[in-house]
Formats: C-alpha cells, structure tokens, sequence
C-alpha cells in the first residue's frame, strides 16, 4: 500500500495523529537525515539534521508553506527547528507511541 506508513522498530503509530505537545519519531529511508529549519519554509536556513528514530516532541504547528506542511519540534537537546511531515512519498514525521 503506497499510502502506508512505515514504522520503525515499533515507534510509529499509524492510528494516532500529530498534535502540539505530542511525541513524534523522526523517519527517513536509506540513512537520511531530515532537515529542521530554523523557519518554516524551503528557504529558510538548515540548523540541524536529525537521524531517523530521534524522538522529538512537537511544539507547533502545522504550517502549510511551499508545497509541505511544517511542524515546529523540539529535540532532547533543547533545540527547537521546524521539520516537513511527508516528503518524497515518505511520511518524515509520525506520532510515537
């Protein structure tokens, strides 16, 4: 199923929903790294690239910008960015459980 959403190694969970406040897991393929911007939007500048499995938690959001919709996250360094929820086919944000 094209539309499915992977997990990875039992942190995803496709029944919930990403909300302010919530826990997601950050998932790429192939060893990717997702881009967290310190704004929403293609061109605002890249402050961090954070590996697939990275529990965040969410800040804000969303935000609808060039095409993508934007969640503000927070990683267990203090530091805040914003992530894509899906890009090229694959969800790069899931709610964990």
């Amino acid at each position: 199923n094209p539309n499915a959403v992977p997990t990875i190694e039992g942190i995803g969970d496709t029944t919930g929903v990403i909300t302010v406040d919530s826990v997601a897991a950050i998932n790429t393929t192939s060893g990717d790294r997702l881009n967290m911007r310190d704004m929403p939007g293609l061109n605002s500048t890249i402050i961090a690239r954070v590996d697939s499995g990275t529990r965040v938690v969410v800040t804000d959001g969303p935000a609808s910008i060039d095409g993508f919709t934007w969640w503000q996250i927070r990683l267990s360094t203090g530091q805040v960015g914003w992530v894509v929820e899906r890009a090229e086919g694959v969800q790069t944000l899931i709610p964990a459980r």
